[in-house]
């Protein structure tokens, strides 16, 4: 009966179909402690804010205010408009994870063979766990069009090298220009992707005019999503915000206070220090089953990969899960050896998972309660009066129901030194208009020491909260692995209005 099973299993686990599936189960066991939890990074419960907002006719830039690219926002208005309950983009990032893996698979799989491809997709899901991936960061999302991309671009390279360009070359295209409207930094890959079709073409021996046309339609196709966006915000009046908020804040802002960026950098790399070993050795041990042209174009797409990965003026741990994809990849050719591909694999899980387990149900549920605990606190306590969350979860706008009172709810975008001024706002001006609407709670976490927010702004609300509210609540909220301690100030009755 085993023996007969097993057989059904190994016809089974060369079906694409199953091994998506497979891919699906892995990551919800890995993942579903965390569905639920309110606030598992800073990031994501802002943009999933943003969705809520857009139903609500809130126009991304103008009404809340962000650097991030379009495309993430249209990704949390359509999750919002499903469920609009956190779980739903945590059950999302889940799917997109899962099927990140299974394309990982698929690549790794033409030089790792059958073996290697699994494997390869379980080391990206169980690194993506200490590398801030359990939630819905960006990367979850787009890290699936830039392997499909990749996967893509690999089985084109014959043709390529032929002078033709498939079908499958210009969905590379499309691929890489949505990726762009999710994170900024994706061009460098995108880039890649298209100059890689464009040499190939180039030295195809093809009559150059006819090389340089299908380059221009590759450059047309990767273009036109960013370029539809931008004409929408041109025509619809708020150019000069979308413009800013692309471009402008992006190159005005500078490293905060609490950044280091050696530091953020170095610790993410020892983490996925096992992966790039492998990847390495990969390189080095490369035989027929893993081409030169193959090997070339891999180690290249790494290189776009790291320098989309510096171009940001700081280096978060979660930036460095775009890394994930190629060098899980790459990874294929050792994990696809027999004995040693197992031990290989076994030491990375071990470790990935010894950095913290994801089974975190008891984590999840405090951390719930605790912010339950805030949003009843702001209801009692005048929050339909105005609720300004000077430094503290946006989340808890989504939990009460109260609308954000100025475009600046992202943390830090209104008391982080490296963010003054940044938006198409005044910064300060921005938190004494907040302030002369007399809010009826004020959420304020504390500050570190390490952190020195802008003096005038912090003054400000201080001087309002000390003269016109009540300390009703000085309460933990937690993220996956940390906590943090919210001040809620409540009650606030003005007696004199503040001055703008």
């Amino acid at each position: 009966m085993f023996a007969k099973l097993g057989r059904g299993l190994s016809r089974r686990s060369g079906n694409p179909a199953f091994q998506l599936a497979m891919f699906m189960v892995l990551a919800f066991i890995l993942r579903v402690a965390t569905f639920g939890h309110p606030y598992l990074h800073i990031d994501e419960t802002f943009y999933f804010l943003v969705g809520e907002e857009m139903h609500k006719g809130a126009v991304p830039y103008v009404d809340i205010w962000d650097r991030k690219p379009f495309g993430l926002f249209l990704i949390y208005y359509l999750i919002v408009g499903v469920w609009d309950n956190v779980i739903a983009y945590q059950i999302a990032a889940t799917l997109f994870a899962g099927a990140t893996a299974w394309v990982i698979s698929r690549i790794a799989s033409l030089w790792g063979g059958e073996q290697g491809g699994w494997f390869a997709g379980a080391l990206y899901l169980l690194f993506l766990l200490p590398v801030k991936g359990y939630g819905g960061q960006a990367p979850v999302f787009y890290n699936l069009l830039i392997a499909a991309a990749a996967l893509m671009m690999l089985r084109s390279i014959e043709h390529l090298r032929e002078g033709r360009a498939p079908v499958s070359v210009w969905l590379t295209m499309a691929l890489a220009g949505l990726a762009i409207t999710i994170k900024q930094t994706t061009l460098f890959e995108a880039v890649f992707f298209g100059g890689y079709a464009a040499v190939a073409l180039l030295r195809s021996g093809i009559p150059k005019p006819r090389a340089f046309s299908m380059i221009l339609g590759f450059m047309a196709v990767g273009a036109a999503p960013t370029v539809a966006i931008s004409v929408w915000y041109a025509a619809a009046g708020h150019w000069p915000e979308y413009w800013h908020a692309m471009v402008t804040s992006n190159l005005v802002r500078g490293p905060s206070v609490v950044d280091n960026v050696y530091a953020t950098a170095f610790a993410p790399l020892v983490i996925i220090a096992i992966i790039i070993l492998y990847a390495a050795i990969g390189f080095i041990k490369a035989d027929a089953s893993y081409s030169r042209v193959q090997k070339t174009f891999v180690i290249l797409w790494i290189i776009s990969c790291a320098l989309s990965l510096f171009a940001a003026p700081i280096v978060a741990k979660h930036y460095f899960l775009p890394m994930l994809v190629p060098l899980c990849a790459a990874s294929g050719l050792v994990l696809g050896l027999r004995l040693i591909g197992w031990w290989a694999m076994g030491s990375a899980a071990y470790f990935a998972l010894s950095l913290g387990s994801p089974w975190t149900f008891g984590r999840t549920q405090t951390a719930r309660a605790a912010m339950d605990v805030l949003a009843q606190v702001i209801t009692r306590h005048g929050g339909e009066r105005g609720l300004f969350v000077y430094g503290g979860p946006s989340i808890l706008h989504s939990l009460t129901g109260f609308r954000p009172m100025s475009p600046l709810v992202f943390i830090g975008h209104l008391s982080d030194p490296s963010e003054q001024n940044v938006s198409h706002l005044n910064t300060v001006s921005e938190v004494k208009r907040v302030l002369a609407k007399q809010p009826g709670v004020i959420v304020m976490y504390t500050f570190p020491d390490s952190f020195k927010p802008i003096q005038e702004s912090h003054r400000a609300v201080m001087e309002y909260v000390r003269a016109n509210c009540t300390l009703v609540k000085a309460g933990k909220y937690y993220g996956l692995r940390h906590s943090v301690v919210a001040n809620v100030y409540g009650d606030c009755r003005p007696k004199v209005r503040p001055v703008a």
